[in-house]
């Protein structure tokens, strides 16, 4: 399970306002997917979105060579990316979050959703 709040939506531009956005590449640590040695870290302005959580299971069902199988334990999920709806009720204060390559993290987000600013 994640040890911190994932649930952003990036500050996307307003008029006249630009949010945060730094671009730092580092020295590539002895292990490249430890995420406190990646050479590239990016910090951005965002907001929570209330409601966008996980998606837990406690059983899977998958197919295999043309067989139902099913798996048992505790299973998450990142959720499909939250409606128009949910964005608007995201959170007033910006953060400042850290990104960090793909592969270096448990919870991977390929994509992130967009908050006014």
């Amino acid at each position: 399970m994640p040890a911190k709040p994932w649930n952003y939506a990036i500050v996307a531009p307003k008029l006249g306002i630009q949010p945060r956005f730094e671009w730092i590449e580092q020295a590539v640590g002895a292990n490249p997917w430890d995420p406190d040695q990646t050479p590239y870290r990016v910090f951005l302005s965002a907001r929570t979105i209330p409601g966008w959580k996980l998606e837990r299971f406690k059983k899977l069902e998958y197919e295999r060579e043309g067989k139902k199988q099913y798996k048992k334990g505790n299973f998450a999920f990142t959720p499909k990316l939250p409606s128009s709806d949910a964005l608007s009720r995201a959170s007033k204060r910006a953060h400042t979050i850290e990104i960090v390559p793909y592969g270096a993290t448990r919870l991977r987000l390929a994509v992130l959703p967009r908050a006014r600013q």
